[in-house]
């Protein structure tokens, strides 16, 4: 019965994320390109505008696949762009904290009980005509299943008991774990579910936080897979849009592992004190600010990256 706990909440948490972005995605009706062709004037606006919009529709490949389609069209710079993907990979962060939030408080049942009324209430907005109440229904119904799922996928340990001997040893081998990350990113083929397993993982003390850093950062790496086919049959500068999500996270990690190792090295109690679901969600918003905070300065140079593919 217990794998069926863990699908079963797995199922809920992506419907939720789902519910979520489609209702925004109604909202939006379309105007997601005009906003941000209106919008992305300057360095910090433009990534301000991709973190807000990554938010609001809780998924930023649906916001870099729409900018790549704007940069293969010719609406959208190149430059625009590189910063739009800096913003969105900043903005994803958003559902770690709602995960946050859901795995402190998931062990009370008169939560849950709410959250399932919650989740029913909003089913039945669904069937409303007026377009208003259909999308209040839809966030509704997102919210409660998205925090149930994460109580469901809590039994992930039930289910591949193995992991108890596995997910301490990867905290000592961080390209192990940069693997396991992404692989499990490419299996969920969510970036966010991946990182709320592992944070579920690490609120019941299972994960040791080195781990569960090392395998957001392969996360991150993983999640590319998608703009990546995104640009498949694509000219050269939506191609190098994808590239460059690509080569964002790829030199970000390679910039963080060796600090990470200063940092356990020198701080173990540091390690110890992110092992938890909000202390893996403040790492992943902390190791984003910081990518950003390098590549912003270096992003004119960078639209060089990939010219001829």
């Amino acid at each position: 019965m217990d794998i069926f706990a863990f699908l079963g909440g797995l199922a809920l948490f992506l419907f939720g994320l789902y519910q979520i972005r489609t209702a925004m995605e109604t909202f939006m009706k379309g105007r997601l390109r005009s906003v941000i062709g209106r919008m992305t004037a300057g360095t910090v606006r433009t990534i301000a505008l991709g973190t807000g919009l990554t938010m609001l529709m809780q998924s930023s490949t649906a916001v870099t696949v729409v900018t790549v389609g704007m940069v293969e069209s010719g609406a959208l710079e190149k430059r625009k762009a590189f910063l739009l993907v800096m913003g969105a990979n900043l903005g994803t962060t958003a559902t770690a904290w709602l995960v946050a939030l859901g795995a402190s408080g998931g062990e009370k049942k008169s939560g849950n009980t709410v959250l399932l009324v919650l989740l029913c209430l909003g089913v039945l907005m669904e069937y409303f005509q007026r377009s208003a109440v259909k999308n209040g229904g839809m966030l509704l119904s997102g919210m409660g299943a998205l925090f149930l799922g994460v109580e469901g996928m809590g039994t992930v340990m039930d289910v591949f008991p193995g992991l108890y001997g596995i997910l301490p040893a990867l905290g000592k081998n961080s390209l192990a774990a940069l693997g396991a990350g992404m692989l499990l990113a490419c299996m969920v083929q969510s970036s966010s579910a991946g990182i709320g397993i592992l944070q579920v993982l690490a609120e019941r003390g299972v994960i040791p936080a080195q781990a569960g850093m090392y395998m957001i950062l392969g996360e991150n790496i993983g999640t590319c897979v998608t703009t990546l086919a995104a640009g498949v049959g694509t000219g050269a500068a939506a191609r190098s849009v994808t590239w460059f999500h690509l080569f964002f996270n790829v030199v970000g990690t390679m910039a963080a592992l060796p600090v990470l190792a200063a940092i356990f090295h020198l701080l173990p109690q540091a390690g110890t004190a992110m092992g938890s679901a909000v202390g893996l969600a403040m790492f992943h918003t902390m190791f984003n600010a910081f990518n950003i905070a390098v590549f912003g300065p270096w992003i004119h140079q960078m639209q060089r990256i990939n010219r001829s593919m």
